[in-house]
C-alpha cells in the first residue's frame, strides 16, 4: 500500500535512533505544556499501547507456560514478590530515617512497588543482557502488582493514598490486562514471523508510544517545578538513585545480573499515575523519573562497554 510502506520505513528509521528518541521525548514533553495538557485525557490509553507493543513482540503463551509450574517458576514468583515488598519497605524506612518527609516516603514506596516497564526486555536486547529473564521478571511483577502493591502501600502510606487499595488494584489490573490482550491479538493478526521481521519498525513504534506516553505525564509539571524547585530537584536526585543505583551495583556482573538490575531500575511508575489520576506530587516524581530511565540505554551501554 502507498501509505503503509513510508510509514514502516519511518518507524524503522526511528527504531534505529530509539536510544536518542526517548530522552528527546522527555525534553519535548517539558517544553510543550500545551501539548501535554491536550494529551492528558488519553494518558491511560498510551500506557495500554506501550504494554500492547511490548507483548506483541514476545511469545507470552510460552512465558506463561514456563511460569505455570516447576520449582524455578515458584522461586521466580516468590523471589519477585519478596524483592518488591522488601525493596518498598527498605525505601520507605530509608526515607523515614533520613527525615525527608511524607512526600519522599510516598514517592519512594509507590515507585519501588511498581512493576518493571513493559519495555525492560527491549532495553536488555539493546544492551546484550538476558532479555528472557527480564521478561519473566516483568510478567511476574506485573501479575503480582495489583494484589501486592495496594495492601503494602496502604500499610506504609495509607493515609496519603487518594484511592482505596481495591480501586488501585482494579485499575492497574485493567490497564495491564488490556495491554496484554491487545498485544496477543496484534501478534496473532500479524503472525510471529512478521513481527520478528519488523523488529526495527516495532522499535520505532515503541519509541513513539513511549514519547506519547511521557508527554501527558508532564502536564502541569513545569509549573510545579517552578513553584517547588527544591522538591523537584530532590525527586530528580531520588529518581537517578532508583534507576541507576541497581545498574551500578552489578556493572561488572553478567547478562543475568544485568537483567535483574534492569528490571529493578526501570519501574512503570506511569501505571500508578494512570491508576491514581490527580495526585500532583506523585505525578511530579513520575515525570522526573522518566529522565534517567529514558537515558538508561545510552548510559549503561557506554559504561558496560568501558568496563569489559
Amino acid at each position: 500500500m502507498p501509505i503503509i510502506s513510508p510509514l514502516i520505513a519511518g518507524l524503522e528509521w526511528l527504531g534505529r535512533w530509539a536510544r536518542w528518541v526517548l530522552p528527546a521525548g522527555c525534553v519535548a514533553a517539558l517544553v510543550l505544556p500545551g501539548l501535554a495538557a491536550f494529551l492528558r485525557p488519553a494518558f491511560p490509553f498510551f500506557v495500554v499501547v506501550v504494554y500492547m507493543l511490548a507483548v506483541a513482540r514476545i511469545d507470552l503463551s510460552a512465558v506463561m507456560r514456563g511460569l505455570a509450574g516447576g520449582r524455578r517458576a515458584f522461586w521466580l514468583v516468590a523471589g519477585t514478590g519478596v524483592v518488591t515488598v522488601g525493596g518498598a519497605l527498605a525505601g520507605w524506612a530509608a526515607m523515614r530515617l533520613l527525615g525527608l518527609g511524607e512526600e519522599y516516603e510516598f514517592a519512594t514506596t509507590l515507585g519501588l512497588l511498581a512493576p518493571p516497564i513493559a519495555s525492560s526486555a527491549a532495553f536488555c536486547f539493546l544492551l546484550g543482557l538476558n532479555a528472557a529473564l527480564a521478561l519473566e521478571i516483568t510478567v511476574c511483577a506485573s501479575l503480582l502488582f495489583p494484589f501486592v502493591a495496594p495492601p503494602v502501600a496502604a500499610l506504609l502510606v495509607g493515609a496519603e493514598l487518594p484511592v482505596t487499595p481495591f480501586q488501585l488494584a482494579l485499575r492497574t489490573a485493567g490497564i495491564i490486562a488490556a495491554g496484554g490482550v491487545l498485544g496477543i491479538v496484534l501478534r496473532r493478526w500479524m503472525s510471529p514471523a512478521r513481527v520478528a521481521a519488523r523488529k526495527a519498525a516495532f522499535d520505532g513504534a515503541g519509541a513513539v508510544a513511549m514519547v506519547l506516553f511521557v508527554i501527558p505525564l508532564f502536564d502541569g509539571v513545569g509549573e510545579m517545578v517552578a513553584a517547588r524547585p527544591v522538591l523537584a530537584a530532590g525527586f530528580l536526585a531520588l529518581s537517578c538513585l532508583l534507576v541507576l543505583g541497581p545498574q551500578m551495583v552489578v556493572l561488572r556482573g553478567g547478562a543475568e545480573a544485568g537483567a535483574v538490575a534492569m528490571t529493578a531500575g526501570v519501574r512503570s511508575v506511569g501505571i500508578v499515575v494512570a491508576a491514581m489520576p490527580g495526585d500532583a506530587v506523585f505525578t511530579l516524581f513520575a515525570a522526573l523519573y522518566q529522565f534517567p530511565m529514558y537515558l538508561l540505554p545510552l548510559i549503561v551501554g557506554r559504561l558496560r562497554r568501558s568496563r569489559f
